[in-house]
């Protein structure tokens, strides 16, 4: 069930699938009175190949510790890095 929550979040969420993001998701058969967070990483955008983590942690060392593991992946597979993307807010 809450694999499920995850995956339908992060489809209809396209944004967090941009480059990398860091968010708290309610999984209720976990935690159904707290959350936990998780990181998202594109590793390819040809493919749309990305990864995620989730973690019941909520820390900056946390963020730091999945997104060299990010990185190692990428580097595994042979992929390139990609260039940071800025996103831009529209009045």
């Amino acid at each position: 069930m809450d694999l499920s929550l995850i995956l339908n979040f992060v489809r209809c969420q396209p944004g967090l699938l941009q480059s990398e993001a860091w968010f708290p998701l309610c999984l209720p058969r976990f935690n159904s009175t707290g959350f936990v967070y998780a990181y998202t990483n594109r590793l390819h955008d040809d493919t749309g190949l990305c990864l995620m983590f989730v973690s019941a942690t909520n820390t900056t060392e946390q963020f730091e510790v999945f997104r060299r593991a990010a990185m190692q992946v990428r580097v595994q597979l042979g992929l390139p890095f990609m260039v940071e993307r800025k996103v831009v807010a529209r009045e």
